[in-house]
C-alpha cells in the first residue's frame, strides 16, 4: 500500500520562504488535515510503496547532507502540465509501467488552487530540473530556497517513516 503523500509542496514561489514557513504550513497536522483527492494511477504502472519512498528520501537526503545533491535540483521540476501549460512543480510520489520502464511523477500545476484540479501523473521523461531549464536559459526559476526544500523532505521522511512503522495508506487511514 502507498502512501499517497503527494502533498505537492508548492509553495507560493516566493524566494522569500523559510523553513519556519514550510514547517507551519506543512506540518504533520496540516499534511492530514483534508482528504486528497488523487487522481487514477497511470494505466498498467505500479507505484513504489511506502518502504520504497522511505529508502529513496534516506538516500537524497544522505547525498544532499555530503553536498552530492541539491534538493532542488532533485526535487524541483518545471515541464508542461495538463492543458500543455508549463510550471514549476515539486513531486515525491511516482510510478512506473513495468513493461516500458516509463516513470510517471505525481506534480501538482502552480496555476490552480484546488487539490483535485492540480494533482496529475505526469511521465519524467517531460519534465526538466532545475539545473536543465537554468542551461536552457529559456525560464527563471521561481520557488522555495534551498533550505525550505530540505525541510520539506525531511517532513516527508518522517511523514513516511509513520507509514511504514504503522502500515499506513491513502486507503488505510486511522
Amino acid at each position: 500500500m502507498s502512501l499517497c503523500m503527494a502533498i505537492s509542496l508548492f509553495l507560493s514561489m516566493s524566494s522569500s520562504h523559510n523553513k519556519n514557513a514550510a514547517l507551519r504550513l506543512y506540518g504533520p497536522q496540516s499534511m492530514f488535515q483534508h482528504d486528497l483527492v488523487l487522481p487514477a494511477a497511470p494505466l498498467n504502472s505500479v507505484r513504489e510503496s511506502n518502504a520504497e519512498t522511505l529508502r529513496r528520501l534516506g538516500h537524497d537526503l544522505a547525498c544532499i547532507e555530503r553536498d552530492e545533491l541539491t534538493a532542488l535540483d532533485a526535487y524541483r521540476l518545471f515541464g508542461n502540465m495538463a492543458g500543455g501549460k508549463p510550471s514549476w512543480g515539486y513531486c515525491l510520489e511516482a510510478a512506473s509501467v513495468p513493461e516500458t520502464k516509463e516513470i510517471f511523477v505525481l506534480m501538482r500545476s502552480e496555476e490552480t488552487t484546488t487539490v483535485a484540479r492540480t494533482l496529475q501523473w505526469v511521465s519524467l521523461s517531460a519534465m526538466q530540473t532545475r539545473k536543465q531549464v537554468e542551461r536552457s536559459g529559456s525560464v527563471t526559476y521561481s520557488g522555495p530556497s534551498e533550505e525550505v526544500m530540505q525541510a520539506i523532505l525531511y517532513l516527508f521522511r518522517d511523514a513516511f517513516e509513520f507509514a511504514v512503522d504503522t502500515n499506513w495508506s491513502y486507503t488505510k487511514k486511522p
